[in-house]
């Protein structure tokens, strides 16, 4: 997605400046990358399902940091620590019980046929 919209900004730059030969050459290093990057990626998740629940992990993470930093919320969980650290528990707790959940019930024929 990152990379999606970096293109969408710098394709239009280059191309006014005459700079057609920067996007094939960026084109023919990016593209192998996302690739093998992928491949490799998709072969690591295979072998270690666990690499799944701490991605699982890391969003759960950033779903409590978003919630506790809102600017309207901040304040009160300034004032409530307690609070804060239970809602950084209890989401991480769901999500990741949520992840667990799913990955018991889903056949195991459905893994390998995605």
């Amino acid at each position: 997605m990152t990379m999606a919209v970096v293109w969408l900004l710098e394709i239009p730059g280059l191309m006014a400046t005459g700079g057609l030969l920067l996007v094939v050459i960026g084109l023919l290093i990016r593209i192998p990358i996302v690739i093998w990057g992928s491949t490799f990626i998709l072969r690591w998740v295979t072998n270690y399902p666990g690499i799944v629940l701490l991605g699982v992990a890391v969003l759960a993470w950033t779903a409590a940091k978003m919630i506790v930093s809102e600017p309207v919320l901040e304040p009160w969980f300034a004032t409530h620590e307690a609070v804060r650290y239970a809602v950084y528990g209890v989401v991480g707790l769901v999500v990741v019980g949520a992840g667990l959940h799913y990955q018991r019930r889903r056949p195991q024929g459905a893994a390998q046929a995605a």
